[in-house]
């Protein structure tokens, strides 16, 4: 009985330690995708596209750039282990820096992003 209950734990540690390595990973890269595609870009404009994970806060992050818009890049990020908010899209959050790694704000430039920006 305790040899069962010991794989049984064993295996639930594996299930989600290969949920919180694998899955989510490819769940967040589809929904970037999804996201992106919803703005109306195709995946020819991307000249460049890394995703990597965030170990300190739980999540992952993609950072994105343009063909049309080289001076930024675009940060997609989606934190904590929460795994429902791998499934919507909506939950990832974006970020715009120049390529000096200042984060872009309306009043600082007079030059903005092409891309997730509203007139």
């Amino acid at each position: 009985m305790r040899k069962w209950i010991t794989g049984s734990i064993i295996a639930i540690i594996i299930l989600i330690l290969i949920y919180i390595l694998f899955i989510s990973k490819i769940l967040f890269e589809k929904n970037v995708d999804k996201y992106i595609s919803s703005e109306g870009i195709s995946a020819e404009e991307i000249i460049e596209k890394k995703i990597y994970r965030d170990s300190k806060q739980g999540g992952y992050i993609a950072k994105i750039r343009f063909k049309k818009d080289r001076n930024y890049n675009y940060i997609f990020e989606l934190h904590g282990y929460n795994p429902l908010k791998y499934f919507d899209y909506n939950n990832i959050d974006i970020s715009i820096y120049d390529n000096e790694n200042a984060e872009y704000t309306i009043s600082k430039v007079l030059e903005k992003p092409i891309y997730f920006i509203e007139d």
